[in-house]
């Protein structure tokens, strides 16, 4: 026979047992345990996964399998209809279960309309894990089930006798159901890569991004670092309907560190699901953008002879510390000293620059460290040269010239490789060159030396004593290169004068064509030197200069190196002035006993102090001579003094001379000298005032 479905509508069966399944239908009610979330499916909502048909293959019929989005229409409907062989046997069903995914668990269920057709020994009903509950007949009436937890909950309408007659059917509409889920598994997040996975110190700018993973779904992601919060990742609009009901976003922001100042701050990161749980992590991040400082010191110029230099690298910075330092040699590659100082080693001849940069601890997302300014430090490594000056020759020196072989070093330049600029180092070349060799100059000597005296290789003793004999040998010895002696030159006032010397390194080889300053100062001690003239070294490694003509000075020369020669300075010698002190005139010529006369002087030449010279007034007669005073704190280059003779007689008649002359003194630069002498007649009687008129008018 043809299988017959049997359907009633839920309109039908709500006016068939209105009148007695309401007390049914309450008894099913129970108290709905409090759920983390619910899950409303069917009705309003549509089937988004929830509920599927059991089992497959049945012999009952299922219709209504989708759920309606509107109207009064069952949400779920089973309807059992008899089988191929005129009956249903035990233990065949049909049924709608809801089961829970992996995390959640189902605490309760609950509908706001069921429609129950039952006969013929069928079973309708709910079932979950471990309790079943039957569901009387009835229309349209609500029902709840709590005090459960179980991974799946259903409807089913099952054969509950041996055989189900012929024509019996059982009906089951739902038309929605609210399912309340209880979250076991707690969300979790999952930090991923960015800042929260930095370590260490941190600069500049970083990623950060994380997700969250819950049964219910994630609905906010939230970060904040230092306590101020970051702009939140959140979930669109929640859907009521599904097992998962928010599906947020993956958080991903870029966070500028340098806005949140330096040092340890807490980075937090939080998130919420919709079962109401909420999961956070943090963990302390070290922010330091500071930016080191750096600074280089040492010598800036240093004999060959001094051995390897070394350039002091000090840097300093914010709280994460020194990671190191990267300093480069005259352009070479960067060699890295870790720490916060270095000592760069600085060799070979010439003219070095050392330039560095310090990095600290604190790195940005490209692994980048903060960095100082770069500084550099310039260092002439030269040879030691040696300088003479004096007012003869430089003696004990043999020199000739000679052809020499010489190492040009290699030097880095910047080339280009395969569209790339790249530092190479060339090799180091030769070239000859013709330098001055000298060397010291030897000479013969006669030493006389005590021996003793030997008989038959015995030594001759006398009353117990050695006996001796002198031995006379021939030597040549070394002569010391020197200046011969002349460390002063007196010079007459107002004469220029010369003075010349050597230059050459320390190992005897003259230097050629190198510029040497001779300067002076006025031996008045107060050291006020100055570039009087300029020589140029020949190819013996010899100068002269002319002094141009001035007071009593002090000499020395200077050498101011060279690329791969040291500065240099000689020793001091002097020239030595006589001042000029002149006796202009002694008035009047012819004088009396017991008269006066007056003496006009000039001291020539300047450079008087401030506070003047001392002047020795003189007189005398014949070789006798006498120191009558002095004249002190001459300031003017004129100066004027008187002389009174003593009362004598009349018929007595003397020639005396008159004589000036400079005393030493420290501050005035000129050695001390004497006046001509200006002779004066003494005696007679005075001369009359008009004499001199009336012999001008004869």
């Amino acid at each position: 026979m043809g299988m017959r479905k049997v359907s009633v509508s839920m309109r039908l069966l709500a006016t068939m047992f209105s009148f007695g399944v309401a007390a049914a239908a309450l008894s099913l009610v129970c108290a709905t345990a409090s759920a983390d979330y619910t899950v409303t499916s069917c009705g309003q909502y549509s089937n988004e996964g929830v509920w599927s048909e059991l089992p497959a293959g049945t012999t009952f019929d299922f219709t209504g399998s989708a759920c309606p989005a509107t109207g009064l229409e069952s949400g779920l409907d089973i309807t059992a209809n008899r089988g191929d062989d005129q009956t249903s046997q035990q233990g065949h069903r049909a049924a709608w279960s809801a089961t829970a995914p992996a995390g959640l668990e189902i605490t309760g269920a609950s509908s706001p309309s069921l429609t129950v057709v039952k006969s013929g020994g069928y079973w309708v009903g709910t079932y979950w894990d471990g309790g079943t509950e039957a569901i009387a007949s009835g229309g349209n009436e609500p029902a709840s089930w709590s005090g459960f937890a179980s991974p799946y909950f259903g409807f089913q309408i099952a054969c509950d006798a041996t055989t189900c007659p012929i024509g019996a059917g059982a009906v089951l509409d739902v038309y929605s159901v609210q399912l309340d889920v209880h979250e076991t598994t707690p969300p979790s997040l999952n930090s991923g890569a960015g800042l929260w996975a930095a370590q260490g110190w941190v600069r500049g700018q970083w990623p950060l991004s994380f997700a969250g993973a819950s049964p219910s779904g994630m609905c906010w992601l939230q970060a904040s670092l230092d306590e101020i919060p970051l702009p939140a990742s959140e979930s669109g609009p929640r859907d009521p309907a599904a097992w998962v009901q928010c599906s947020t976003p993956p958080f991903a922001t870029s966070i500028n560190t340098a806005s949140y100042g330096n040092g340890a701050m807490p980075l937090e990161i939080d998130g919420d699901d919709a079962a109401g749980e909420t999961t956070s992590e943090t963990k302390t991040i070290y922010v330091d953008n500071s930016t080191p400082t750096l600074s280089l010191s040492g010598p800036t110029d240093a004999p060959s002879t001094a051995g390897t230099q070394y350039v002091m690298a000090s840097a300093a910075g914010g709280p994460s510390g020194i990671d190191g330092i990267a300093c480069s040699v005259d352009g070479s590659p960067p060699k890295w000293y870790a720490g916060a100082s270095a000592q760069i080693p600085v060799s070979g001849l010439g003219e070095h620059t050392v330039s560095c940069n310090a990095y600290n601890n604190a790195v940005d997302e490209n692994d980048v460290h903060g960095e100082s300014a770069s500084q550099t430090w310039s260092l002439k490594i030269g040879a030691p040269t040696v300088l003479g000056v004096g007012f003869a020759k430089y003696v004990g020196l043999n020199c000739h010239v000679i052809r020499q072989r010489t190492t040009i070093p290699g030097h880095w330049v910047t080339r280009t490789r395969h569209g790339k600029k790249i530092k190479v180092k060339t090799k180091a070349g030769h070239k000859i060159v013709k330098v001055t060799k000298c060397h010291p100059k030897t000479k013969r000597v006669r030493l006389v030396t005590r021996v003793p005296v030997r008989h038959h290789g015995k030594i001759v003793r006398h009353h117990g004593q050695i006996v001796y004999r002198k031995k006379i040998e021939h030597r040549r010895v070394v002569v010391t290169p020197h200046w011969k002696s002349k460390t002063s030159e007196h010079v007459r006032h107002g004469r220029a004068t010369t003075v010349s010397g050597w230059l050459g390194l320390s190992d005897g080889t003259a230097l050629d064509g190198q510029p040497v300053q001779i300067l002076t100062a006025p031996d008045n001690g107060l050291g006020q030197f100055a570039v009087a003239a300029t020589a140029t070294t020949a190819a013996d490694g010899t100068w002269t200069a002319e002094l141009p003509v001035g007071p009593s000075r002090i000499v020395e020369a200077s050498y101011g190196g060279g690329a791969t020669t040291e500065a240099t300075v000689s020793g001091e010698v002097k020239v030595i002035v006589r001042s000029r002190i002149a006796i202009k005139s002694v008035t009047p010529s012819r004088v009396a006993w017991g008269h006066s006369v007056t003496i006009k002087g000039e001291l020539l030449g300047g450079y008087l102090p401030a506070g003047g010279v001392n002047v020795r007034l003189r007189i005398g007669i014949g070789r006798d001579k006498l120191t009558y005073g002095v004249r002190e704190h001459v300031s003017q280059a004129r100066f004027a003094t008187t002389y009174t003779f003593g009362v004598g007689s009349a018929q007595i008649r003397r020639r005396y001379w008159f004589q000036v002359a400079t005393l030493p003194s420290g501050n005035y630069p000129y050695a001390p000298s004497s006046s001509d002498r200006i002779y004066v007649k003494v005696g007679g009687h005075p001369r009359p005032a008009h004499a001199g008129k009336r012999r001008q008018h004869d």
